[in-house]
């Protein structure tokens, strides 16, 4: 078994221990919409603007393996979480067969 189907194996089994009850919607810009699994959270960033008055904001995020993707997804593709529909504002990969997808709420 090489390291990359290990971390494979290994990314399955958080999705299957910690993502969502209910999989969620992708949907690429060009194709068909399809079940995913994923990891949601609302992560809290603390921003300062250098004005020295601190804002908390929300970043909803959605941890994925990328095997699970036809495509790699990219900004711009959609996700439905919970009912709520995200776009895509930007894919971190980690370089070991995951990413982030750091979301942005439509209006």
């Amino acid at each position: 078994m090489t390291f990359a189907s290990s971390i494979g194996r290994l990314l399955g089994h958080c999705l299957n221990a910690f993502g969502e009850e209910q999989t969620v919607e992708f949907r690429p810009a060009s194709g068909s919409p399809y079940e995913i699994r994923g990891i949601f959270d609302k992560q809290y960033t603390l921003v300062d603007q250098e004005t020295g008055v601190e804002v908390v904001t929300a970043k909803p995020n959605l941890g994925v393996r990328l095997a699970d993707f036809a495509a790699k997804p990219v900004q711009g593709d959609k996700v439905t979480v919970r009912t709520v529909s995200y776009m895509i504002e930007t894919v971190l990969e980690d370089g070991q067969g995951g990413a982030l997808l750091v979301l942005r709420q439509k209006a």
